[in-house]
């Protein structure tokens, strides 16, 4: 029987793990807010079409992918350990050139399906959309990563949609939440996808509880000699 995952527990359980480490995600959040709008600031300030502009996009770009691995790392980590720490960001930047290049086989596939009348291309950004947690938890090559990722999501696309759906949901009642709610929204959808991830790959996101074995009974009198009680009688 394939792995499957609960749309309902997985939200509920990505928005107490936020609620239990509130300033840190916040935190988290705001950062990611903040490298957007330098970006907004230092490409606006910029001649366009200029050489030097599309060298700055060009930039922001990769600093933006070495981000999304970061955040991949760090919702994996959390899951597994419970702890925060913003150095967790930078802890995998090794793995960067063979994210870079799986993003952009990534990014080829979904365009091709995309071309082929959208369907296609919405059923193989869901079926392919975990090789980065791949690449990161297992260390597989890029088209290692996407073949597995393929592999893990089988027979779960329809609530893979939804899960999705129900993502793009939360957020909108974060935005609509004077903006200020998408800072609880956005890392909870973070931890939602890396717990989905770890559930349909078959890991085991959280080490087992040591089992405590029960207090033991006292121990039962010694039985009294009937035989000998009846021959002092």
């Amino acid at each position: 029987m394939k792995p499957t995952f609960s749309i309902r527990i997985v939200i509920v359980d990505s928005w107490l793990s936020v609620k239990a480490n509130l300033k840190f995600f916040v935190l988290l959040t705001l950062l990611l807010w903040g490298i957007q709008a330098i970006r907004q600031f230092v490409l606006g300030a910029l001649p366009n079409p200029s050489l030097v502009y599309s060298l700055t996009v060009l930039l922001f770009m990769l600093l933006n992918t070495a981000v999304t691995l970061g955040l991949i790392h760090l919702s994996l980590n959390f899951l597994k350990t419970k702890q925060t720490a913003f150095s967790d960001l930078t802890a995998r930047l090794s793995l960067f050139w063979p994210y870079l290049l799986s993003s952009i086989y990534y990014g080829l596939i979904v365009l091709a399906g995309t071309i082929l009348l959208i369907i296609p291309g919405v059923i193989w950004a869901i079926r392919y959309q975990f090789f980065g947690y791949l690449i990161v938890d297992r260390g597989l090559k890029p088209k290692d990563a996407l073949a597995k990722s393929k592999e893990i999501t089988q027979g779960n696309w329809g609530k893979l949609f939804l899960f999705g759906l129900s993502l793009m949901l939360l957020n909108l009642v974060g935005l609509l939440a004077f903006l200020v709610g998408l800072l609880v929204t956005i890392p909870m959808s973070l931890l939602a996808t890396a717990k989905v991830y770890q559930l349909l790959s078959g890991a085991n996101p959280t080490p087992p509880r040591p089992v405590v074995p029960a207090s033991s009974p006292p121990a039962a009198p010694p039985p009294t000699n009937v035989w000998k009680t009846y021959r002092q009688a």
